[in-house]
């Protein structure tokens, strides 16, 4: 979501005046900076399009972040409306983004964090960035647990996210496969900080007749705990005939 934050950033300085410009010329200062954000190289090797009237908007296709024939994500195509008048005050609500066909690569260490080097300080301020609806479809997530080297693959992603601001809270809905079976989800979260936040996760699984619930906390392992989760599980069978 810093990516979007960003290229509105860029679309302001590059776009006063006209109503509508050929981004490829920005192509390579929105890669750089985009690629500082991310800790990450991010290439553009499709198209890329902006304009400012009657609303801010951009649409990148074939977007790719990480090393070149290893990306750890590539996007389809990324497309996004944002309301003027707040981006003229310096914050930025976005009421629509689109993310065709995303996959994401994503490695957790030993103690279950994400392998990514986030830079300490982003240059987009999250609590200025409000996220109405984001909507991806047909995404693929990959995630490898190098703890017991196993993979799991949620593949045919369908659903929306939305955020009172980048810090939370965070509302998600989706369905999907994984390992062959049709699961629906939804995430929602407090306020995103260091120390930690609190999340609630339900998960059905229709054809197996089970939906799983959990409460809890990710926060930091401490003196008390070494690990990253601590909450409470729940599953139980679901009516087959519903």
């Amino acid at each position: 979501m810093f990516i979007g934050g960003l290229i509105l950033l860029v679309l302001l300085a590059a776009l006063i005046g006209p109503y509508f410009v050929d981004w490829g010329n920005y192509r390579d200062r929105f890669e750089t900076e985009a690629g500082r954000i991310l800790g990450q190289e991010v290439r553009v090797e499709g198209t890329a399009s902006a304009r400012l009237i009657p609303f801010p908007s951009v649409t990148f296709t074939d977007v790719r972040v990480g090393p070149t024939g290893a990306a750890n994500i590539s996007i389809e195509e990324f497309s996004m409306d944002a309301e003027l008048a707040p981006f003229l005050r310096g914050e930025i609500l976005i009421f629509d983004m689109r993310l065709v066909s995303p996959v994401i690569r994503l490695d957790l260490d030993e103690q279950g964090r994400p392998v990514w080097d986030w830079p300490s300080q982003a240059p987009v301020d999250p609590a200025q960035i409000t996220l109405e609806n984001a909507e991806f479809s047909d995404g693929t997530l990959l995630l490898r647990d190098r703890k017991d080297n196993r993979q799991w693959d949620f593949v045919g992603l369908n659903g929306t996210a939305s955020a009172d601001n980048l810090f939370g809270p965070w509302r998600i809905e989706g369905d999907g496969l994984v390992r062959g079976s049709y699961f629906k989800a939804s995430i929602t979260t407090g306020l995103l900080n260091r120390s930690g936040f609190s999340t609630r996760v339900t998960a059905e699984l229709p054809e197996n007749n089970i939906l799983i619930t959990t409460d809890g906390r990710i926060a930091p392992p401490n003196e008390e705990t070494d690990r990253w989760y601590s909450g409470a599980f729940n599953l139980k069978p679901t009516d087959s005939q519903q």
